[in-house]
């Protein structure tokens, strides 16, 4: 009975929070129990999936709710939501991939870590690190989901015929990534993923020392420490406290 209740839960939060269905936006379905877990949004990974994607700019349905008509017709016309558990000593490492109707994989992520003690905290940590910096934007706009990529791979290999623009790059450590933070002119930043050299984020100007924080549909507050870290806030629907990311300057 416990259970039902719970998981009756769940579902009326889920409905309580619907978005109109938005047929310029792709729709990405989320499973309620993800298959390395033991129950249904277990440590609230999968309602806080929900959350990520609905930041990114997709329209996001759990698996177990009513799907609107126009995806029932039409099954091909979303993609699915998995996510992996990393094996991993002292870490708890997650990645997520999309799958079109023919079990293609279309997109792949980052993989996100997180070395906090505690369970839960770990899991939510390791999502949001392999969501950074996604948004729809990554599908390359393609509604008939052919995203491949060696679209990926023209891109990177674009900016790597630039490799002069990273002469005075800054080098950073995030979630067990490397990034690149090159400065601009009138002191705007741009940050690169540095295994891909491809755009990660952006950081604009505020008021005393303070930046604006853009990585994809993400929009947060940001400031340098003494030390030269970067430091990141901001705010998900959904999320009551204030989420925090630490880009650690990396010694060279």
């Amino acid at each position: 009975m416990k259970k039902i209740t719970i998981l009756f839960l769940i579902l009326f939060s889920i409905g309580a929070n619907a978005q109109d269905f938005d047929d310029s936006k792709t729709t990405i379905i989320v499973p309620m129990k993800f298959h390395f877990m033991s129950r249904n949004n277990q440590y609230k990974l999968n309602i806080l999936t929900r959350v990520l994607l609905k930041e990114a700019g997709f329209n996001v349905y759990m698996d177990v709710e009513d799907k609107p008509l126009q995806l029932q017709s039409n099954p091909c016309s979303s993609l699915r939501f998995e996510l992996d558990e990393i094996d991993s000593f002292l870490r708890k490492r997650l990645q997520f991939k999309l799958f079109d109707c023919s079990n293609a994989a279309v997109y792949t992520s980052e993989v996100g870590q997180s070395q906090t003690k505690d369970y839960e905290e770990a899991y939510r940590e390791a999502l949001r690190a392999a969501f950074m910096g996604f948004s729809s934007k990554d599908l390359g706009g393609q509604r008939d989901f052919q995203f491949v990529e060696n679209a990926e791979v023209s891109s990177s290999s674009s900016e790597k015929e630039s490799d002069h623009k990273f002469v005075e790059k800054m080098v950073f450590k995030f979630a067990g990534q490397t990034y690149w933070m090159v400065q601009n002119e009138d002191n705007h930043y741009t940050i690169y993923t540095a295994s891909t050299q491809n755009k990660f984020a952006d950081l604009e100007p505020a008021d005393k020392g303070s930046y604006i924080y853009k990585s994809g549909d993400l929009i947060g507050a940001a400031y340098f420490t003494p030390e030269g870290d970067l430091k990141v806030e901001y705010r998900s629907d959904g999320i009551d406290e204030v989420q925090r990311l630490h880009f650690v300057k990396a010694k060279l």
